[in-house]
């Protein structure tokens, strides 16, 4: 079986630096940054100036104005490591008074708002613009904004230290925004989004680096704002109500619902955004937390329509001409029996190319499976994806003595991707075209798409 090697440039910029990112929310004493393409400069402590003295000297008097008031000197040197340096995303006046910040506004607002806000802007990590030029694909860097009371799953590297590591609900750490730094052939990119190509300034302990938007940490989830969109309204609905005919069938074959039932009834609670990690969950400690953030492809009403499908009416023909999930009985040992509701719906085959990467049709029940990230902006959805393997599983084997883990790639991502466009590798000529695209929400990223998915041999 082939293994999957590491230094296999999409796999290694992308896996890598999601973990760069785990890693320091998960507090280590140690500051990583992402392997690039070429060295890092390294540091040397050759110019004196500091960063408000560059910013005083910057046409950027609004954002200057927001430093001051705010006191955010007094955040941005809280970084860790041996490397001192930090990178402050600076926005031009242009930019900060297209998002409402002029002098008048910034005089007015409390310090501790402004604090917040522009949080988001100071980067733990220290890279300049030649740096980032030098890399493939996005950065994924941490800013100091952290959201309250939410915490975020990780995904683990399992390496040959702790091969087989399995986590749950109870694995949590601080969910700090992050900045996805990239660049096209045009512009500097943050989570997909141009931010103009300004020169930066190198500083004493810093990088000043010039961006034309303030960033805005998402406050939605993906299924919040999936439902606030009218144009996703026939996918939403038909969510919500297969899940809600699933809980009550549930109902009418034992008498009550799963969540209110015995604790071998409760694998039996459907709550699809969750399963596709659209939305945040609780975990058994009280602690609120979304799951490794994630990508989908929502198709809109416009595609449904183009797939013979004209209302919510039509999606629910289509699950009765199929087959509703049945009840069985069945009993657990040493526990009382219950009806088990068996199958799911039509529906649930036909969107799960837009939700959940056709992992419906992997089996990945074996505890020797794990699932990669899949966590991309627009920018890096391309052929460098081609081999991604959103699973993978842990191979021993005994090298010149040593016992030894590698990763094995098992369920290849299914796509073909352009900058406008995505297709199945196994039938190209089924396209979607992306109408929106970076839609950035607490959970991932939506992009929406004008066509259905449909899975192969499907019968509409």
């Amino acid at each position: 079986m082939k293994i999957f090697e590491r230094n296999h440039l999409p796999f290694k910029t992308i896996f890598n630096s999601m973990m760069i990112f785990i890693m320091f929310l998960a507090c280590s004493k140690k500051e990583y940054q992402i392997p690039s393409v070429g060295e890092q400069i390294p540091y040397e402590d050759s110019i004196q100036t500091t960063f408000e003295e560059n910013l005083k000297n910057s046409p950027y008097s609004l954002f200057q104005q927001v430093w001051t008031k705010a006191k955010l000197n007094e955040i941005a040197p809280a970084h860790q490591g041996k490397d001192p340096r930090y990178t402050i995303l600076v926005v031009t006046n242009d930019g900060m008074e297209k998002a409402g910040w002029n002098s008048d506004k910034i005089s007015q607002t409390d310090p501790i708002l402004l604090r917040k806000t522009f949080l988001a802007h100071i980067l733990t990590n220290y890279y300049n613009q030649n740096e980032v030029q030098a890399v493939e694909g996005n950065l994924q860097l941490n800013s100091r904004y952290r959201y309250q009371d939410l915490f975020i799953q990780p995904v683990i590297d399992l390496d040959a230290s702790k091969p087989n590591l399995i986590l749950n609900q109870d694995t949590l750490i601080p969910y700090q925004f992050m900045i996805a730094l990239g660049k096209n052939s045009e512009s500097w990119l943050i989570n997909g989004q141009n931010m103009g190509k300004i020169k930066g300034i190198e500083g004493k302990d810093h990088y000043l680096f010039p961006i034309n938007q303030v960033i805005m940490p998402p406050e939605k989830t993906a299924w919040e704002m999936i439902q606030s969109n009218p144009d996703f309204s026939m996918y939403s609905g038909i969510i919500r109500y297969t899940d809600s005919l699933y809980r009550e069938l549930f109902k009418k074959a034992n008498n009550v619902y799963p969540e209110n039932g015995t604790a071998d009834m409760k694998p039996f609670i459907r709550n699809s955004p969750l399963k596709y990690h659209q939305t945040t969950a609780v975990n058994s400690k009280g602690f609120k937390f979304t799951y490794t953030l994630d990508t989908w492809f929502i198709p809109t009403n416009q595609a449904f329509k183009a797939a013979g499908f004209s209302s919510l009416e039509d999606l629910k023909k289509l699950n009765i001409s199929h087959g509703l999930p049945y009840s069985e009985y069945k009993k657990p040992s040493g526990s009382t029996g219950f009806y088990h509701i068996i199958g799911e719906f039509a529906t649930d085959s036909l969107l799960d190319y837009h939700h959940n990467w056709g992992m419906r049709y992997f089996n990945s029940n074996n505890i020797n499976h794990f699932r990669n990230t899949t966590l991309f902006f627009s920018n890096v959805l391309n052929n460098d994806l081609n081999n991604y393997p959103l699973y993978f599983k842990v191979i021993k084997s005994f090298e010149s003595g040593r016992l030894m883990y590698h990763k094995s790639s098992y369920y290849i991502n299914p796509f073909l991707f352009t900058p406008n466009e995505m297709s199945f590798k196994d039938d190209p000529s089924k396209k979607a075209t992306f109408l929106q695209k970076d839609i950035y929400t607490v959970n991932g990223i939506i992009n929406s798409v004008d066509k259905l998915l449909i899975p192969k041999d499907f019968k509409k």
